[in-house]
Parts: structure tokens; sequence; C-alpha cells
């Protein structure tokens, strides 16, 4: 899979002009286009900075509680369906690429949405993504109780699509969110780090997900609870790990947007120290 990349790489070095740092912030964009250049740059300093930033830290709180119950139903759900509803391999990987497609589209809507209220009000992106996450929590859940047939009707298989696409893909909001404040909330040359430290939580969560719900699933098995139950109640109990993961987007949104002014009055600061040195 990865050997297109020893092709794209070099081509792509060799095409695509990388961005001036700053470009894509407002308040340097007049500054940059007088041709001067955003000369900050990352420092241990500002590395320990962002580590202090509030939004910073409740953003990788949400990404380690709201990745486990990714792990745990992406890696068990087939198995569940398997055994829980006497479906055939083929039949239960098919439902999980309906619930993958859901949440893709989850992704790509999620953005538009949180840009939408963020515009209505101040911290509406953090609020609409948590209740989100809420409400596609209560989706998937859905999803795990409901006695699905061993093979689904053709409506079956209808209804199962629009319910993913209308409810499940909101748990998938949080992703292009992220991404918008963790951008807000950094300076420029300080997004990479905070943007690395994040993703490295947020595969930890997806790794500890499914050896969680293989946990789950045994101690479930040793209490006594039979097969289909212990399957069923691990990844009902794997799915709560989002109601903490939604909180803390409401956290967020009484945080945020004072990081997100801060940030912009250093970087106006900023476009007047360079405009002032390029005259002097």
């Amino acid at each position: 899979a990865s050997v297109p990349n020893f092709i794209l790489a070099p081509l792509f070095y060799l095409v695509a002009e990388e961005p001036k740092r700053g470009e894509g912030e407002r308040v340097l964009r007049e500054v940059l286009e007088k041709g001067y250049e955003y000369t900050y740059k990352l420092s241990w300093d500002a590395v320990k900075k962002s580590f202090q930033t509030k939004t910073n830290l409740l953003i990788f709180l949400q990404g380690l509680s709201g990745t486990v119950p990714w792990g745990v139903l992406m890696y068990w759900l087939v198995s569940f369906l398997i055994v829980t509803r006497g479906m055939a391999k083929d039949t239960a990987t098919f439902v999980l690429l309906i619930l993958g497609i859901a949440t893709v589209m989850g992704t790509l809507v999620g953005g538009f949405v949180g840009d939408y209220f963020e515009r209505k009000m101040r911290g509406g992106r953090a609020v609409i993504t948590g209740l989100a996450i809420f409400l596609g929590m209560l989706a998937a859940i859905g999803v795990i109780l409901y006695p699905l047939p061993s093979q689904p009707s053709i409506k079956g298989w209808v209804a199962l699509t629009i319910y993913s696409l209308l409810l499940l893909q909101l748990v998938s909001f949080a992703g292009p969110n992220v991404t918008a404040i963790i951008s807000q909330v950094n300076l420029p040359e300080d997004r990479g780090t905070v943007f690395g430290v994040f993703n490295i939580i947020d595969n930890v969560g997806k790794a500890l997900g499914p050896l969680f719900g293989g946990f789950l699933i045994e101690t479930l098995r040793n209490a006594g609870y039979p097969n289909a139950l212990a399957y069923e109640y691990a990844l009902v109990i794997g799915s709560l790990f989002w109601i903490p993961c939604a909180l803390v987007w409401l956290w967020i949104r009484r945080q945020y947007p004072e990081d997100r002014d801060r940030i912009q009055e250093i970087l106006k600061k900023r476009a007047e120290e360079i405009l002032k040195e390029g005259y002097a």
C-alpha cells in the first residue's frame, strides 16, 4: 500500500509549492502580501506554552476518551454480529462498511455544520460537536441493541443505511472541528507539534479500544454472562465513553474562544512589529 508513495512523494516535492507560514491568518495576510516574511519559529518555550493552553489539554482529553469507543466498535462489531445475530461474516462486514461510510460522511458534514454554528454564536462549534457526539452515541447503541436479522432484506439494508447516514454520522463530527480549533488556538509555528501530539493520543485511544473490548468480553464471560450478552454489554459499555467526550466539548466551548482571541491578539501585534521593522 505504501509503494505509490515512492513515486508520489518526489513528485509532490517537485510540483507542490509550500505555503508561506502564517499565510492562512487573516491578520497576517496583508503583511505577507506586501512581501514581508513571518520569521517566528518553533522554540522549546513555545512548545511549553502550547501545552499550557487549556484548550489544547481539553482537546487531548476528549480525544483519548472519544477514540476508545471507535476501537471497541470497529474491532469487535463484526464478531458481535456473528455471535449475537447469527450473521455470516460477509454480511456482518457489509454492516460495518455501511457504518463506516456514514462516519466518513459525518466528517464532511461536521465541518460545515461546525462552521455554521460558530458564525451564529461564540463557541457554537464546540456546542454542536458535543451534542452531535452524544446523539451519535445513542444512535450507535441503537444499532447494538436492535435485533438485526441474520439476513436483512433489501428494505432492512435501506433502513440501516438511512439510519446510519442521518444519525450515526453525528458521532464523527469531532474530527474536522478538532482540526479547526487546534488551528485557531495555536500560533502557526506551534501547530504541527500540537497536531502531532493529538495524533499520538488519538492512536493510543484507538489501540486501547480493542484491548478494552476484549477485556470486557472476557470479564463478563467469567462473571457468568452468556457469550451473546457479554459481547452486547461490552459494546454498549465501550460506547458510553462518548459521554465524557461530549461533556469535555461543553468545557471546550467555554475555553477555546478565549484562547482563540489571545492568539489573534498576538498575531496582530506581530504583524505590526513586522511592518515597523520593514519601515525601519
